[in-house]
């Protein structure tokens, strides 16, 4: 039987539609001759997702013996997605008082860094996701302590799944090691809402009071209230999007929470946790302990909540007049800028303040 024939069969779909700026993996396809001998496939992938339009994927197989080539092509449409708009970055400057700074400061999907100090920066990525719960599952792991705790379907920004809360809930928080974050993301907040780390599951009972544990309070009359001695004067308002970020440090007895309404983050609070003796709270204080995360909401709907643990990814080194895009998943706290200095092992040796400057996506 002679070969009439080279058929092309793409792996996947014929047309395929991704979002801008959303990295694009080819399946690829396969060619066999109508004699069902294999056929070496080549590909011109033109698809650019960085501009959005219509690309064509082009595959051809020859069969060597014949001669005799064939042609397909596959559709891939790259959607203009959600704007994205370059907003002036906030520079800052890293002194000998200042080791690190992180970065973002408020949601992005990347964050441009230049160096033009005539002396060595350095970043790296801070914090990964370690288990996010976007209750798409059940409940299972949630303890109900009073109140309901139920699925609101579709709602967050992704389309998935968010719980409206009214009542009380806990839930065992997986160990992170001596230094990690808890990144809640409400949809909205009504009334009083209080978040709280406790030693126990017994102890989040005690989130009532708002200065058991290590708590932070939203009160209905727009102030924030926290277990810490270190207290700003931030505020908040009710029907509004926020990202509240637990940073702690139990080895240390210090924690930080932040607060990101989409585009300003305020420092809530900082400080030694004045709620940690044995009796008194049940804060977070030693290494290695369960921790339970507890929340106490009138009505409160979240649609995220990510564990994020400390990285050690080695440091990327930022040369004086040069560039860096650093891309961003979890849109906050993801990097850090070590101390600038001459020495890159160490970066201790700097004297002056030096100021980086970028932007965000």
């Amino acid at each position: 039987m002679s070969v009439t024939e080279v058929i092309i069969t793409l792996n996947g779909e014929p047309s395929i539609t991704v979002d801008k700026f959303t990295p694009y993996l080819d399946e690829g396809a396969s060619a066999e001759t109508n004699t069902g001998s294999g056929v070496l496939v080549q590909s011109s992938n033109p698809v650019d997702v960085n501009v959005s339009g219509t690309y064509t994927v082009t595959y051809t197989a020859t069969d060597e013996v014949s001669g005799i080539t064939s042609t397909a092509t596959r559709e891939v449409i790259v959607s203009a997605g959600p704007e994205r708009i370059n907003r002036p970055f906030d520079t800052f400057a890293v002194s000998t008082n200042d080791t690190w700074h992180r970065l973002p400061s408020r949601p992005a999907t990347e964050v441009r860094l230049s160096n033009l100090t005539g002396r060595i920066a350095a970043a790296r990525l801070r914090h990964k996701a370690f288990i996010i719960d976007d209750f798409e599952e059940g409940f299972d792991k949630w303890d109900i302590l009073d109140g309901t705790l139920e699925r609101m379907s579709g709602v967050d920004i992704a389309g998935k799944n968010s719980a409206e809360l009214e009542g009380r809930v806990a839930k065992k928080v997986p160990y992170l090691g001596d230094e990690y974050v808890i990144q809640i993301s409400f949809h909205s907040l009504y009334g009083d809402i209080k978040v709280g780390l406790f030693d126990s599951l017994e102890r989040v009972g005690l989130i009532s009071s708002g200065t058991a544990g290590t708590t932070v309070c939203f009160y209905r009359n727009g102030t924030i209230g926290t277990s810490a001695p270190s207290m700003s004067t931030a505020s908040w308002r009710e029907d509004q999007t926020y990202i509240l970020t637990l940073e702690v440090h139990p080895s240390k007895e210090l924690f930080t929470a932040e607060l990101i309404d989409g585009i300003n983050r305020q420092v809530i609070a900082q400080g030694l946790d004045s709620t940690n003796s044995t009796g008194n709270g049940g804060g977070v204080k030693l290494p290695g302990l369960d921790y339970y995360l507890g929340i106490e909401a009138t009505s409160a709907v979240i649609d995220d909540i990510v564990y994020l643990k400390k990285d050690t990814e080695p440091h990327e080194i930022i040369p004086s007049g040069s560039s860096f895009t650093f891309p961003c998943e979890r849109n906050i706290n993801e990097y850090e800028v070590i101390n600038l200095g001459s020495e890159p092992a160490s970066y201790m040796d700097n004297k002056d303040n030096i100021l980086l400057t970028g932007f965000y996506r």
